[in-house]
């Protein structure tokens, strides 16, 4: 079995630190930052796997709340508020600029998207963290 859930804080960790070299601190609730996290998307998942991107992306967005200390807004909550009809139109391209009208959208100062995919026996799991401003 391949072991992907202990590489996701590092992998965080590792992008927040390349984008603010002091340690983040939470800030106060009215003060604090937003961050969305978009949907993993799933590519060459064998069957059985349907699962696992929204597995790793529930889990994704729990591990950018801790280790960004910020207020974190799932691609599920977005649904939640949206249409659903509006929401299949949005970003059906998966852009960088168009997430970051997303994330603008919702007030957000970063967007996160990625995929998770399986070559052979392992799981590959890409992520990127935007930057809206």
């Amino acid at each position: 079995m391949t072991r992907v859930f202990p590489l996701l804080p590092l992998l965080i960790a590792s992008s927040t630190l390349a984008q603010d070299p002091a340690p983040p601190s939470p800030a106060p609730a009215a003060e604090r930052c937003k961050i969305v996290v978009l949907n993993l998307v799933g590519r060459s998942l064998p069957a059985g796997d349907e699962e696992v991107p929204s597995i790793l992306t529930e889990t994704l967005a729990g591990e950018v709340g801790v280790v960004s200390g910020c207020d974190v807004v799932s691609q599920a909550d977005i649904i939640a508020m949206l249409d659903y009809e509006k929401q299949k139109a949005v970003c059906t391209d998966g852009s960088d600029s168009c997430l970051a009208e997303v994330g603008a959208a919702l007030g957000a100062e970063r967007v996160v998207a990625g995929t998770i995919g399986k070559l052979g026996a392992d799981y590959i799991l890409g992520a990127r963290l935007m930057n809206v401003k």
